[in-house]
């Protein structure tokens, strides 16, 4: 059975968030490297690498369901650096990990309606990797 075209989209509209974690977790590294907050670093760039896997695995995903992925136009979820730290990072992050939470449940519904069973199965990874992500940051915050 060939992908339907509205999970296909989602999909697509998934890679982009997925890069745009990516871009987010990267300025947080960043900015905590600068001010010398080297663990902070290293865990956003954790992190920051993982959401580029997230990206190439759903990106790997369409390709073998013969589809393709048109890059887009990404911008980065958070964006106001100034008079922030570590603490508002991570509530960023949590906020950005149940965003993309909901949108994996979007995807998965939609394929679930179309009956596209593969697409279900692969997203089952996903659907468990969110709650670690989300576990992660709200730990963090308790």
């Amino acid at each position: 059975m060939e992908i339907s075209e509205n999970v296909k989209k989602l999909i697509q509209t998934q890679i982009t968030k997925e890069y745009a974690s990516s871009l987010m977790y990267t300025g947080f590294a960043n900015w905590c490297e600068i001010k010398a907050l080297k663990g902070f670093g290293t865990f956003f760039k954790k992190h920051a690498e993982e959401e580029l896997m997230h990206a190439q695995k759903f990106i790997t995903y369409l390709n073998d369901r013969g589809k393709f992925y048109p890059p887009a136009t990404i911008e980065p979820p958070f964006t106001g650096f100034a008079g922030k730290g570590c603490v508002d990072f991570v509530i960023a992050s949590l906020n950005q990990e149940q965003e993309v939470t909901k949108s994996i449940y979007e995807i998965y519904k939609a394929a679930e309606s179309d009956g596209d069973y593969m697409s279900k199965e692969f997203l089952a990874w996903f659907v468990n990797e969110q709650k670690e992500e989300e576990n992660v940051f709200g730990d963090l915050l308790a």
